[in-house]
């Protein structure tokens, strides 16, 4: 299709803002199709979210296309298909590189993505503490999984010196206002049964390593 590859972009900006996913997608594959970088970093996201179509793997090459010319949440989303074996065998030193690219674009769930590798132990040593720098780091970016990550380290006794409840509590808090609703309606719960005392069984409940929320639908800039 000829024609101006940003102008195709701005047609796909306005079809999703129409609620018209099929019509976005046609505009955004044009774009990427025509060489237009930012094209296809939303026609990626389109095909790994099946906005406008089907989900398809075929998004793992172009995220890896785009991370591997510096864009962080290319980066993010290559980590994850490494990590997972998703389009791609699974390559744990894959996604650390990865998510370590994105992380020095200052990417919050790339810190986030590495710091459950440092947690698990993979394509990496085990690191609890490298693994709580990431998280924080993750945390003060605006990934509010960062902080529910942190908060686990110090509820689950990671660090060998017993649970520390209050430090756990001030993360989940900091993770609750910035957002994360699952740690919202476990505080919430918190304080309905435990009469001010906080305890690991009250809390334990779905807080687990997750590596980060990946988006169901896709997020429009802000000045399209």
């Amino acid at each position: 299709m000829m024609g101006n590859p940003a102008a195709m972009l701005h047609l796909g900006f306005h079809y999703q803002e129409a609620d018209q996913p099929e019509q976005a997608f046609r505009w955004y594959k044009a774009g990427h199709e025509a060489g237009y970088s930012e094209a296809s970093h939303h026609y990626a996201l389109c095909l790994h979210a099946g906005y406008g179509t089907e989900q398809d793997q075929e998004a793992f090459p172009i995220f890896r296309s785009l991370a591997d010319r510096g864009d962080g949440v290319a980066a993010f989303f290559t980590g994850h298909y490494c990590k997972n074996g998703i389009g791609t065998p699974q390559d744990y030193h894959g996604a650390r590189r990865y998510f370590r690219r994105g992380a020095d674009e200052d990417n919050g769930p790339c810190w986030n993505g590495l710091g459950a590798l440092y947690v698990q132990g993979l394509g990496v040593e085990r690191d609890v503490r490298k693994a709580l720098d990431c998280f924080l780091r993750a945390g003060k970016l605006g990934c509010s999984t960062g902080y529910t990550n942190a908060g686990w380290l110090y509820e689950s006794d990671a660090f060998g010196t017993g649970a520390d409840m209050k430090e756990a509590l001030r993360l989940y808090k900091m993770a609750a206002d910035q957002g994360d609703q699952a740690v919202v309606r476990q505080l919430h719960w918190i304080e309905d049964h435990s009469n001010g005392k906080y305890w690991p069984e009250n809390i334990q409940h779905g807080i687990h390593i997750i590596e980060g929320e990946l988006p169901d639908t896709l997020e429009l800039p802000e000045d399209p």
